[in-house]
């Protein structure tokens, strides 16, 4: 997901997903990264801004 954030002064941002697993049997992405975007739109890699890494997930 590309966008621009405006609580961040609308910074080019990369937002990305990953290692989903399955909690109750839903799909659940446990790794959410977001990064910075070159002029050419590609992530800036090497420094994150936003980094969260979920282990538990319940539903009610």
């Amino acid at each position: 997901m590309d966008y621009f954030a405006d609580v961040t002064g609308g910074i080019p941002t990369a937002h990305y997903m990953s290692d989903y697993r399955d909690f109750d049997g839903i799909k659940v992405p446990t790794k959410r990264r977001a990064y910075r975007r070159n002029e050419d739109n590609t992530p800036v890699a090497n420094a994150p801004g936003v980094s969260i890494d979920i282990s538990d997930v319940q539903f009610s």
